[in-house]
């Protein structure tokens, strides 16, 4: 499978240089919008041809905007309004446009199809996004790639013209690609822009890295695998157990970072008292730090996991299955814990999938509701001096107490396990139990099958 990684490598500049930036970046966008009205007016032509292919699509656009000599009298008048317009540059604005209206579309007949719930979709061609700069035609980069310059050279709008812009690159950007991503394909790169209200904007080219990897687990037989499973809690970002097929727990990891968790609690509450001394308005930059320290949490968690699974030479990572689809409702708080936990899984498919390792989901109903020992319905937070108040801990039908987190991540690993022996063993489907009963099986669920298992097939131990 192809895995794409993307790093942005960031550009020295000067007064002029931005500005000569930022007037490319809104040329792109009023070249956009313009295209974007043509393709949406002609959708009923165009749509079908997209449909079937995209190639033509771009071509049949082109007829309509573009003066060639087998077209000297397009219907739009484009190359007058966008004069010496690069034609690799049109291009890659024709493939926007039309993504752009593909994707109104679509959310324009879901709408219908669901019963016109709520407000219709509105077609918004002024969308914020940044222009692709072709290898050879738009940008010279081989060189910073290789790490033999830290220079790079790109076409922008200047003086009504386009030309040739020669920038530098950071130092420490051109020694990562060196480093780590110099076995990988470089694609086009993207010219973005971050706005900064009281500092000076920073542009950067924004590069896509492809790689090959081979996740095939063909050679490694049920019996010898081992994953590592994982539950996401709150008083502990994260609980790793390392199980085998028959639910032997080889290690287990408890990974938390409260430096930064109180760091982003303390702006929270500062945004709640600014909210019941002021009202809603003005809580923009609590909001805003709260989610940069969120986002440096999920960056340090989805990293430690991916080091204890390759720590311990595991072949799947497994989570829970979360419906990230609906609404997030709920306090602060709760919002932000749900938000970090969708990036801690995207970003630990990533780096797993760079390491050889598979990911796999089970459901997530019940992992933290029942005892891994088999005992039924746990209590929850219980204390040591049995009140009411502590999150972290459960309490068993026969009295122990026992981490919860813990307790959720052995059911998170049998789960896993149920599934996969169902999958190369079809005749257990028998044996076990139906599919809705084998959603909440735990980890003495698991052991009590492995003696009828064995008796049956006699799995070599």
């Amino acid at each position: 499978m192809d895995i794409v990684s993307s790093y942005g490598v960031k550009l020295y500049t000067d007064k002029q240089a931005r500005l000569v930036l930022q007037d490319t970046i809104n040329v792109y966008h009023s070249a956009l919008s313009y295209i974007a009205v043509v393709v949406n007016e002609n959708w009923e032509t165009i749509g079908p041809v997209f449909a079937e292919n995209k190639k033509k699509a771009q071509q049949a656009v082109e007829l309509l905007i573009h003066q060639t000599k087998q077209n000297p009298n397009p219907k739009y008048d484009f190359d007058k309004k966008f004069v010496k317009y690069p034609s690799y540059f049109r291009r890659a604005t024709i493939d926007a446009a039309l993504g752009l209206v593909s994707s109104y579309v679509s959310n324009y007949q879901n709408w219908l199809d669901g019963g016109q719930k709520g407000n219709p979709p509105t077609f918004q061609p002024n969308t914020n996004q940044f222009p692709a700069l072709f290898n050879g035609n738009m940008s010279l980069c081989k060189e910073m790639l290789k790490g033999t310059s830290r220079a790079v050279s790109i076409k922008v709008f200047m003086n009504n013209d386009w030309v040739w812009l020669q920038l530098d690159c950071r130092k420490s950007d051109v020694a990562y690609i060196l480093n780590h991503m110099s076995h990988a394909e470089a694609c086009s790169p993207v010219l973005k822009m971050e706005r900064c209200p009281h500092k000076k904007n920073v542009f950067e080219l924004q590069f896509a890295f492809k790689e090959k990897v081979d996740l095939s687990l063909a050679d490694v037989p049920l019996e010898n695998r081992k994953v590592l499973s994982v539950d996401l809690g709150i008083n502990t970002d994260a609980v790793c157990t390392v199980m085998d097929m028959y639910g032997t727990v080889c290690a287990r990891e408890f990974i938390n970072f409260p430096q930064e968790k109180d760091q982003m609690y303390r702006v929270l509450d500062k945004m709640k008292r600014h909210q019941r001394e002021h009202g809603y308005t003005g809580t923009g930059s609590y909001w805003a730090n709260a989610m940069n320290i969120s986002d440096d949490l999920a960056i340090k968690i989805s990293r430690a996991i991916v080091d204890v699974a390759v720590k311990y030479g595991v072949h799947v990572i497994v989570f829970e299955h979360l419906d990230f689809k609906k609404r997030v409702r709920g306090r602060n708080k709760q919002k932000l814990h749900l938000w970090r936990k969708r990036k801690i899984q995207d970003m630990v498919e990533h780096n797993a999938h760079r390491n050889m390792i598979r990911i796999s989901h089970i459901c997530a109903w019940g992992t933290s509701r029942l005892a891994f020992d088999g005992s039924g319905r746990v209590e929850r937070y219980i204390s040591n001096d049995g009140q009411k108040e502590n999150y972290s801990l459960c309490r068993f039908k026969n009295g122990k107490q026992y981490n919860c987190d813990l307790n959720a991540s052995y059911n998170i690993g049998a789960r896993y396990f149920l599934r996969e022996l169902c999958n190369v063993y079809p005749e257990l489907k028998t044996a076990l139990p139906s599919a809705v009963n084998r959603t909440y099986s735990d980890l003495w669920n698991l052991f009590k099958r492995h003696a009828g298992i064995e008796w049956k097939i006699r799995i070599p131990a």
